[in-house]
């Protein structure tokens, strides 16, 4: 007896009676699609159309009808829009200039890195950070463009909650502000009511060379901006998506600035979460490389990248529905991730550059049916590489309902080395 068709097999084949698509074969489209448009015109020729209100290049798998067209198990699938293919953006938070490590993991990996910044921005990037800008893979996101400021009642509880969990010493403002972007927080990226509660605490005084900027104790500045970051993530999502050129992730390499959106927090639920060390997965060169090449790489080697992406990203999706084993999980995407990981550590041999794996953990919340039997203390290697294993523990994080969209969450060890990789 010939057993049941699952999946993107099965929707494929009765396209008409199994109602939507499923997610995996949506994705398998798009990925076709782009492989297919990639094909006909190079990624590096002037076929990207950048986007003046991002200030980043979008992609578009079109036909010569200005449709998208696939033709996959037999069928032929079509798209009367642009199809915008890609996982989605990373938003690096707290600071608006990311470190070298998390930027080349943003170059290779992720569509675009974006990061929460104030009016004046432009001067205040790195240089590195520019040519990221240049390369069209930088999204900033500036209060009263990209989001509106959060008033103090939406973020009252999170942040009276965050403020208790350090230490009255290290809030205290600095006596005399130090120079760049750790000691300042610029009002435009607060509500005025913030500002006001800010201010009456004395938690904050204006700098006295730039009234428009705040200084505050580093362990603040961790606060407020990773309350507003996160909030832009959520929202963002909750339009448009997580998952696509749109979506935003959450990344940071500040253990505390994590900690203080994931932590349990009174009016807030508590689900079990996995922890997947994705390190190992995607591995960086060792030395400083130059911008430049980071993208002539990606640009090379860009369907592998989606592909791994994806690959993933379908990892993280499965190991968040209710009643799966992660082991069982797993083996739904393990021959896929196994050939995407192969393809790009084949790109990776094919350079002169030494490649090392950084721990990167990716943190998701498990449905609440089963995170009431969730192990505790559960570890479970789900994948060896040459470079490291991705191993899988159990956590707890908050998770706030009521914004709508679930989403992945991200902390980057800069610091730390496991291991060469090929």
């Amino acid at each position: 007896m010939t057993p049941p068709m699952k999946g993107a097999a099965a929707d494929a084949a009765h396209p008409a009676s199994c109602g939507p698509p499923s997610r995996a074969l949506q994705r398998e489209l798009c990925r076709r699609a782009c492989l297919e448009a990639l094909a006909r015109r190079p990624i590096g020729a002037s076929g990207g159309r950048r986007c003046p209100s991002d200030s980043r290049t979008r992609r578009h798998a079109l036909g010569d009808s200005g449709a998208a067209s696939v033709r996959f198990l037999g069928i032929d699938h079509r798209e009367p829009f642009p199809v915008e293919v890609g996982v989605a953006g990373m938003l690096y938070y707290p600071f608006a200039n990311a470190p070298v490590p998390v930027l080349q993991q943003a170059i290779l990996y992720w569509d675009d890195l974006a990061t929460v910044v104030a009016p004046g921005w432009e001067d205040r990037l790195t240089d590195r950070m520019k040519e990221v800008q240049d390369a069209g893979l930088y999204r900033p996101l500036e209060a009263q463009r990209a989001f509106g400021p959060f008033e103090l009642h939406e973020i009252e509880v999170e942040l009276d909650h965050a403020l208790k969990q350090v230490p009255l010493d290290a809030l205290n403002p600095p006596t005399e502000p130090a120079d760049g972007e750790f000691s300042t927080l610029h009002v435009d990226k607060l509500h005025k009511s913030v500002v006001k509660e800010l201010l009456q605490q004395k938690l904050v005084y204006p700098h006295r060379d730039s009234p428009s900027r705040l200084v505050a104790a580093p362990a603040l500045l961790n606060i407020v901006v990773s309350l507003i970051a996160r909030r832009i993530a959520a929202d963002n999502n909750a339009r448009s998506g997580c998952t696509g050129p749109q979506g935003l992730r959450p990344h940071t390499d500040i253990t505390a600035a994590h900690q203080l959106g994931t932590e349990p927090t009174p009016g807030y639920d508590v689900t079990a979460c996995w922890q997947v060390n994705v390190g190992p997965l995607l591995p960086v060169p060792r030395a400083d490389v130059m911008v430049g090449d980071l993208v002539r790489f990606r640009t090379k080697y860009d369907p592998e990248r989606q592909r791994l992406m994806l690959a993933i990203d379908e990892l993280l999706h499965q190991l968040e529905q209710a009643g799966r084993h992660p082991q069982d999980a797993f083996r739904l995407v393990e021959r896929e991730l196994a050939d995407a990981t192969a393809e790009l550590a084949a790109a990776a041999r094919s350079t002169k550059w030494s490649w090392v794996t950084r721990p990167v953990a990716a943190f998701v919340a498990l449905t609440t049916s089963f995170a009431a039997s969730a192990q505790p203390d559960l570890n479970v290697p789900l994948m060896v590489l040459s470079n490291g294993a991705v191993n899988l523990a159990t956590t707890q994080s908050r998770r706030d309902v009521s914004r709508g969209v679930t989403d992945y969450t991200y902390l980057h060890r800069t610091q730390k080395l496991l291991r060469g990789a090929a």
